[in-house]
């Protein structure tokens, strides 16, 4: 690509196909037109939170909302687990209360409607 094409930037011209023989029995080359418009550069995530930034989010709000989601799913999995363990009907009413719960903030997730078609 040339150092001065910039996004929107068209470039035109000639795609040749084949080989011309030498001779005058050759075929010619097949030849068809061709158009490239340069796309806009590709934005990596630290450019766009970079750009985030000038928006009036605050990056140390991202960081918080990252870790709750993360507990978040740790305790779903967790809760998850002891449904697996959960067996017979002394466990009952613990399961249907857990099954309800997390059917409520995580309607979904796919190990948990595992869970509840395998029991």
């Amino acid at each position: 690509m040339a150092a001065t094409a910039c996004a929107g930037r068209t470039f035109e011209g000639r795609l040749s196909l084949g080989q011309a023989k030498r001779g005058a029995n050759g075929a010619a080359p097949a030849k068809f037109p061709i158009t490239y418009v340069v796309a806009p550069p590709a934005a990596d995530k630290a450019a766009s939170k970079d750009g985030d930034k000038g928006a009036g989010t605050d990056d140390g709000s991202e960081v918080v909302k990252a870790g709750a989601q993360k507990l978040a799913e740790a305790v779903r999995d967790a809760k998850l687990k002891l449904l697996k363990e959960l067996k017979g009907e002394a466990d009952e009413q613990l399961y249907e209360q857990l099954v309800a719960e997390l059917q409520r903030e995580w309607p979904a997730h796919l190990p948990l409607l595992l869970e509840v078609l395998r029991r």
